[in-house]
């Protein structure tokens, strides 16, 4: 069960980074504001440049360096955390690890994001309470569809 947590947080966190680095390279390319270098650089690429594609493979390789190594960071923060002392039972979870996100900057981020979310089921009670008001029998030949769209309206006017 440890080896899917961890999995699933380091498949989550190359997701997160990828998505990090589509957003930069977005931003960089909206801006307009590309070095004189880096237009020539595609020049030489477009044009089947022998040092243009060095440039490029030499570019990938710095990107692979920085995300093996951010990899490698959060392996280690969660060995870290492993063989650390972890939360008692009696600790509040959340106050943790906003003492120890500096010890686990990357963890805790993931750690509030999961933490975060209710474990309770009293809102979709709610639903199904509400739902049993409106379909009562004098209300039975109401669509489907129609009591979707009242209990998404009573839902989403709290809001």
């Amino acid at each position: 069960m440890i080896e899917e947590v961890k999995n699933y947080l380091l498949s989550k966190f190359e997701e997160d980074n990828r998505e990090a680095e589509k957003a930069a390279e977005e931003i960089q390319n909206k801006d307009g504001e590309s070095d004189v270098n880096e237009k020539s650089q595609t020049d030489d690429i477009s044009s089947g440049s022998l040092t243009g594609l060095l440039l490029q493979i030499e570019k990938r390789k710095k990107i692979r360096k920085t995300e093996l190594s951010d990899r490698e960071k959060f392996q280690k923060e969660l060995l870290m955390y492993e063989d650390g002392n972890n939360i008692s039972s009696a600790n509040d979870p959340l106050a943790w690890w906003h003492e120890h996100q500096v010890t686990f900057p990357r963890l805790s981020k993931y750690a509030r994001m999961y933490l975060s979310i209710p474990a309770t089921s009293c809102s979709s009670e709610r639903l199904f309470s509400w739902a049993g008001m409106i379909s009562t029998k004098s209300r039975n030949r109401l669509h489907p569809k129609t009591v979707n769209q009242m209990l998404f309206l009573n839902r989403n006017l709290e809001l």
